[in-house]
């Protein structure tokens, strides 16, 4: 269809309408490694979005979870957002794991939204894996007991769907099993097993630990796992009740070899435990799974796949051309959108020295995300944060959500969470120093953001100088526009019409520029016809 027919489609829609109107580990340069409804407006920065012209809205922070805010059941929310990220399903519902200040009930599972704080499950004691159940003041857990610890951290951040389905991993006091892996069922609100220690393992004994996974719309889930006697991790599916292999060590690689470690990262306990954490496996809506492998006599010793019906096909592999030039090194954990593109960070051989970066795209048509030394906001990338799961980070169209602190020209360092369209655009959606809803100004991000395809992102972050001493929150970062104000003028008029158009991208594709998302009206990512009647609805004139 043409542009000139789809506006004239578009103005017979809308001509009723206009004739009656008047926001754990950072990698950063060599081998260093570092820890680390109220709103306010981010002026659109110089430079910063570049790819949106003609859309003038800059982004607006919401406060949707911060400390000190009252929970329903006592105590006060402590998230320690700059540590403890969140993720973010389609409607802009986030969830976290969080610490509850002042009552033996001390922390929780928690989603919050426009209407505030929704607990999905409330523990006891002294967090997971420290063996210290509290009083047993939890709440009971779908395979008896209570919950006690739950596990904090970027490792842990918990798994959420479009749906608002969240994933999350707790410890279990006077239950048949110690640790679980659980799912709550925003619909049905309950929650229900995925699997746990002790559980009947599909490579046969018992499941001896689990460890942190993905979920995709389907409620398919994906995630690592020990058999009982064993420190080796697989990679278990599961669905509808039923746990099944993906891929264990010791499975032939494609083209020849042996998968040998599919985990490069664990985490040990106070309780004497030991986790699989890294790399987590990824999933999307057609069931395709993508996850990390170290191969014993096969092609570069290591690299990315993506496995479907159980068949595992290579990604990308040590030794292949990279987007910066050089060769693939060495790979974290891969995202995998629902149009199969993949996201992931990368040390880069560039011959004599190295560099490393965030890459996107699909097997033999890679491009270069952001790079260390590339400069933003007029500053030199100087840290970045490595690819994780399951923080959504990649949107179906492409675009790519990270944190990374630059170096200004003043020696000053900035920390920016930066929206990184296909085409290449860098746009800065918040920084250090920006005002925040809770008074003060941001400080010390969480380095893992997540967003939807509605161009909803998360920001965790420290605040300086909030009022009444409030220290972090969790953001919804968006837009700062009305539904339908393309041109950011506060009202939705022909002119908006005009720009709508420009952004048709027909119902199979995305739109041309990530500022399109202000005609998105159903939220799916993409701008057509079936968003024409949010526009009328929207429509008020010119003022």
């Amino acid at each position: 269809m043409t542009t000139r027919g789809c506006f004239q489609i578009l103005v017979a829609l809308v001509g009723c309408v206009s004739s009656a109107a008047g926001q754990t580990a950072v990698r950063i340069t060599g081998d260093t490694w570092t820890a680390g409804a109220q709103s306010v407006e981010r002026p659109a920065a110089a430079g910063g979005r570049s790819d949106a012209a003609a859309l003038a809205a800059p982004f607006m922070l919401t406060a949707r979870a911060w400390h000190k805010q009252p929970v329903p059941g006592g105590g006060t929310l402590n998230p320690v957002a700059y540590g403890d990220g969140a993720s973010i399903d389609a409607s802009g519902t986030l969830a976290f794991t969080t610490i509850i200040d002042g009552v033996p009930r001390n922390q929780g599972i928690f989603l919050a939204d426009e209407d505030g704080l929704h607990p999905i499950a409330i523990g006891c004691g002294s967090g997971g894996g420290t063996g210290d159940p509290g009083t047993h003041c939890g709440d009971p857990t779908p395979i008896g007991g209570t919950f006690t610890g739950f596990f904090r951290g970027t490792y842990f951040i918990p798994a959420v769907n479009d749906a608002g389905d969240v994933m999350f991993l707790s410890d279990v006091v006077d239950g048949p099993s110690p640790r679980g892996l659980f799912l709550y069922r925003r619909v049905e609100d309950d929650i229900i097993k995925i699997a746990a220690v002790g559980d009947p393992s599909p490579m046969g004994g018992r499941i001896g630990m689990v460890g942190p996974g993905s979920i995709n719309n389907a409620r398919q889930a994906v995630f690592l796992a020990y058999n009982e006697g064993s420190t080796v991790a697989q990679i278990f599916r599961w669905q509808d009740g039923a746990v099944s292999k993906v891929v264990a060590a010791g499975d032939p690689a494609p083209g020849g070899g042996t998968l040998q470690i599919l985990a490069y990262e664990t985490a040990s306990f106070g309780d004497g435990t030991t986790m699989p954490v890294g790399a987590v496996p990824d999933i999307n809506d057609s069931g395709q799974i993508a996850f990390f492998a170290i191969v014993s006599g096969g092609r570069g010793g290591q690299g990315l796949f993506v496995s479907r019906d159980g068949v595992h096909e290579w990604a990308v592999w040590r030794g292949q051309p990279s987007p910066i030039g050089g060769t693939f090194l060495n790979f974290w954990h891969p995202l995998i959108n629902n149009e199969g593109e993949l996201a992931f960070f990368t040390d880069v051989d560039l011959g004599g020295h190295g560099n490393s970066a965030w890459v996107v795209g699909r097997p033999g048509n890679w491009r270069k995300a952001v790079a260390f030394f590339d400069r933003i906001d007029d500053g030199e990338v100087r840290y970045l944060a490595v690819s994780r799961n399951p923080m959504r980070a990649l949107d179906d169209c492409g675009n790519l959500l990270v944190w990374c602190m630059v170096l200004k020209e003043d020696n000053s360092e900035r920390s920016l969470q930066v929206l990184i369209t296909p085409s290449g655009q860098q746009i800065v959606t918040a920084g250090d120093n920006d005002p925040t809803p809770l008074g003060g100004v941001l400080n010390t991000f969480q380095g893992w953001p997540s967003m939807n395809n509605g161009g909803q992102m998360v920001l965790g972050s420290g605040i300086l100088g909030g009022i009444g001493g409030t220290e972090s929150a969790h953001f919804l970062v968006e837009l700062d526009h009305l539904k339908g104000d393309g041109d950011g003028d506060r009202d939705v008029d022909l002119k908006d019409l005009g720009l709508m158009v420009e952004c048709l991208a027909g119902p199979a594709d995305c739109p041309p520029q990530f500022a399109c998302t202000v005609f998105d009206f159903d939220g799916n990512g993409r701008v057509d016809l079936r968003d024409a009647a949010g526009f009328q609805g929207a429509f008020t004139g010119g003022r």
